[in-house]
């Protein structure tokens, strides 16, 4: 199953969670690698952060984002999805 989960950054984003961020795009990285999670989208105006995940559970899709080191500093939604398709998912057939 997957979920669409929704992040509302703070308003005042610190020093602190700044220095998170190199360790929380290795995560993501790693995360993406296994396929875990599907799509990673940040607002232009960084304010949003939206996030696909592929699991079984709504409680393991929040494990996974459990792993983020920033997600204790958001507010979250979490969306279970009917679908979610991207053009990286989509597999052309050939003759050949």
């Amino acid at each position: 199953m997957q979920f669409m989960i929704e992040f509302k950054m703070p308003k005042n984003f610190t020093e602190e969670m700044s220095a998170l961020i190199p360790e929380q795009r290795a995560i993501v990285d790693e995360l993406l690698a296994e396929n875990l999670i599907l799509s990673y989208t940040l607002s232009f105006s960084k304010h949003k952060l939206w996030v696909v995940i592929d699991a079984e559970t709504e409680a393991d899709a929040f494990d996974i984002i459990a792993e983020l080191p920033l997600t204790k500093y958001m507010k979250i939604d979490i969306h279970p999805l009917m679908f979610h398709d991207s053009a990286d998912m989509v597999y052309t057939f050939s003759a050949n």
